[in-house]
């Protein structure tokens, strides 16, 4: 007796082996995912996924879609036709996609997406038939009462622009919930210095279906001054909020952007003793810049500023890093944070950097010039020593000779 493979298995598996008219060649498609299953939908909802149809074959095979089980009216793909063609060098890619009615009950549901290919060859011995490939991926999808809003929200931007000239809202919404959404995106425009509101601006996205995302794209009057603005954009729906940056510029104007890429320290310092900050400046920029580095440097046990940095002002090439080397004296030990940002062109770099710095107490430690410092002292100490020492001596001999010569004469 021997080991058979089922019907009902090969529906299942996502590659199937045709053999040609000599079974010396086999040719192969496959599609994946071979199974696939749509949670949590809702009656008169919509889902969506993706499939790929690839094949081992030089030359195309072609082939059609059919829908069967409870659910065949459900589905659809979005190719346009339920015909499709596929080779080695071009796979085919398309959608599943999942409408279940409104009258549909909450339950659990099965289905079968069959893929069947046209003839692939004629078997010359035997009876002699066309060889056909047969592939079926298994479809379950679950009607749910629960209605699901749930988003993301990513590549959020306001772009630079001319004075006078609407600037663009830019970003991406992905619908992970299981109902339609028209998000809300709230903008709120802010000064240079981020310390007071200027504008609000709101509008609604277009309306976004289940497992799908939708790039927003909206044009914002502009009737601000030339000059750098910062914006908290929010996406009420995914309660997503990001801060970004722009630049209103003159007309035909250019647009400088740099970025203060680190800010290296000496993770420990000794007090008393200069320590060196290194902020690192980038020109991301078309046209050189003009840069400086503005900060401060605060203890943070006491929470006062122990010093105010401001550098000497460098030109800055496009594409070029520009080190700004400045040093820091520590009065105590403890611990200070350096922070700041670049000033460049009338602009400030989008995001301040802060770093932390250790410092240990001065008196008592060793350094190399103190240890030089105690061994010379010493050295000098015990030179003086011995010429006080030698002095002494030959004062004595001479006071010893001295008296030897008055008893000799007496």
């Amino acid at each position: 007796m021997g080991m058979g493979i089922s019907k009902n298995n090969l529906i299942f598996f996502s590659i199937v082996f045709i053999l040609s008219i000599s079974f010396a060649h086999a040719a192969v498609i496959g599609v994946s995912p071979s199974v696939f299953q749509f949670r949590k939908m809702v009656k008169d909802g919509y889902a969506e996924s993706e499939f790929l149809v690839t094949s081992n074959e030089v030359n195309p095979i072609t082939g059609s879609f059919r829908f069967e089980g409870e659910i065949a009216d459900w589905m659809s793909i979005d190719a346009g036709s339920d015909e499709f063609e596929v080779s080695l060098d071009e796979p085919f890619k398309f959608k599943l996609i999942i409408r279940p009615p409104a009258n549909a009950r909450n339950d659990n549901y099965t289905g079968i997406m069959r893929l069947t290919s046209s003839p692939l060859g004629e078997v010359t011995r035997g009876a002699g038939s066309a060889v056909i490939a047969a592939i079926a991926i298994r479809v379950d999808v679950e009607i749910t009462g629960e209605e699901i809003i749930d988003c993301r929200a990513g590549a959020l931007q306001l772009s630079t622009t001319e004075i006078g000239l609407p600037y663009v809202f830019t970003g991406i919404i992905y619908n992970d919930g299981n109902v339609r959404i028209r998000p809300e995106v709230i903008v709120d425009i802010y000064d240079q210095n981020r310390l007071s509101v200027l504008q609000t601006k709101n509008f609604l996205g277009s309306q976004i279906l289940p497992t799908t995302s939708d790039e927003i794209r909206k044009e914002l009057d502009n009737d601000l001054e030339m000059g750098q603005y910062f914006a908290d954009i929010l996406v009420t729906e995914c309660a997503f909020s990001h801060t970004v940056t722009f630049d209103v510029v003159e007309k035909g104007g250019i647009a400088d952007k740099g970025n203060l890429m680190v800010i290296r320290v000496n993770e420990y310092s000794i007090a008393r003793e200069p320590t060196q900050v290194i902020p690192m400046f980038r020109n991301e920029g078309p046209r050189k810049v003009f840069a400086r580095f503005k900060g401060n440097i605060v203890n943070t046990k006491t929470g006062k500023i122990a010093e105010i940095i401001e550098t000497d002002e460098l030109e800055v090439l496009p594409g070029q890093v520009m080190n700004f080397p400045f040093f820091f004296v520590p009065k105590s030990k403890g611990e200070y944070v350096v922070s700041g940002r670049f000033v460049y062109n009338k602009k400030i770099t989008f995001e301040e950097k802060s770093e932390k710095i250790t410092v240990v107490k001065g008196e008592g430690s060793l350094t190399i010039a103190k240890v030089f410092l105690f061994f010379l002292y010493l050295i000098i100490g015990l030179v003086i020593f011995i010429i006080f020492g030698l002095i002494k001596k030959e004062k004595k001999k001479k006071e010893e000779g001295h008296h030897g010569r008055k008893k000799i004469k007496w």
